[in-house]
């Protein structure tokens, strides 16, 4: 699973794929459940990055289920929040919007601080992005009027304080818009 990651994040998505395929089937094998959630992580990234998004939503659920089953708020919070990526993508924004939720708040509970506030600010950025008949449909009319100006500007101080230069202006241009 790391090779298969490690060749991602150098972009050769066909070897990572290839990689990560393989280091699966063997972790099923293993009944390694842990690193079956990190080559299906893995997976997702790649398939996400090649436009494979259902193939993504699939791997991310299992981790998601496989994770909140063992245990492992940290890989449920990741994953919730790269599915919810995938789903806003997709223009499924009350899957998305639940995405976000579950990744701000598992992430709050376990730690992992800066992608809970990034998970957080994400939620406006939904928001902003939601036509009028989706922000109805999933109730954020109020949520987004009352607030998205304050959750992205908190964002963007949570984000000079990390020094997350993307996701700070990320959260302006949002604000701007």
């Amino acid at each position: 699973a790391n090779r298969a990651y490690a060749l991602f994040k150098s972009g050769l998505l066909d070897s990572a794929a290839s990689v990560g395929r393989s280091a699966l089937e063997r972790f099923q094998a293993l009944n390694d459940t842990l690193a079956v959630m990190q080559a299906s992580s893995t997976l997702a990234a790649v398939a996400t990055t090649q436009n494979d998004l259902t193939t993504a939503i699939t791997l991310q659920n299992r981790v998601i289920q496989l994770g909140t089953e063992l245990g492992f708020p940290s890989l449920v919070a990741a994953n919730a929040f790269n599915k919810a990526n995938v789903e806003k993508s997709m223009k499924h924004f009350p899957e998305a919007l639940a995405g976000y939720e579950m990744a701000w708040r598992l992430a709050d509970s376990c730690g992992m601080l800066d992608l809970a506030m990034i998970a957080k600010g994400a939620r406006a950025i939904l928001w902003n992005d939601m036509d009028t008949t989706s922000l109805l449909r999933t109730n954020s009319m109020e949520l987004m009027r009352d607030s998205s100006l304050a959750v992205l500007s908190r964002a963007i101080a949570d984000m000079q304080g990390l020094g997350a230069l993307q996701w700070e202006a990320n959260f302006t241009l949002t604000k701007a818009e």
